[in-house]
């Protein structure tokens, strides 16, 4: 993941400092928190944005309880159709991840608690089991040109600048 990142206020190279343990910035100087071996890319523009967006989810990045894999899957597979419903949507992603390969370097933007297995690289911007890079969408943590491919579901209804989170993603 070290070598996929990048300084997301300014795209600098970062390095890893083990002792504190947090990632910095060489070329602005800027670090970034590592808690439980997950980096914490976020800039204070970021910090700032979200924070007047959103309260504190006092439950994030804890696993939700009383609803089993049988629950879910049930309400899945009975859910009425929606504007926002994609009952392919799955399939599609799952072939497009084997489509670009083992050694593809995938990023699945806004991944919440989902998974796509070990290739797909989960961030959101808080902390949910699975998140590999917690960082925003309009500045994202990552070296332009080192991705394969891109997920994004049922995140620009949420962003403050969709196109911006678009061109970034691009």
């Amino acid at each position: 993941l070290l070598a996929l990142l990048a300084c997301p206020a300014c795209r600098g190279r970062v390095s890893v400092d083990l002792a504190v343990p947090a990632i910095a910035c060489g070329t602005c100087g800027s670090t970034y928190a590592i808690v439980d071996g997950v980096p914490f890319m976020l800039t204070a523009a970021s910090r700032l944005s979200l924070d007047r967006g959103k309260g504190v989810d006092r439950t994030a990045g804890f696993p939700r309880r009383g609803r089993s894999v049988w629950i879910k899957r049930i309400a899945r597979a009975t859910a009425c159709g929606s504007p926002t419903y994609d009952p392919g949507q799955e399939k599609r992603i799952r072939a497009l991840i084997r489509e670009l390969g083992e050694g593809a370097n995938i990023l699945d933007l806004g991944s919440g608690g989902r998974s796509w297995g070990s290739t797909v690289i989960g961030m959101d911007v808080d902390r949910f089991p699975h998140v590999g890079v917690v960082g925003d969408g309009h500045r994202l943590p990552l070296a332009d040109g080192v991705l394969d491919g891109v997920v994004c579901t049922g995140v620009l209804e949420h962003v403050s600048d969709a196109e911006g989170v678009t061109r970034e993603i691009w």
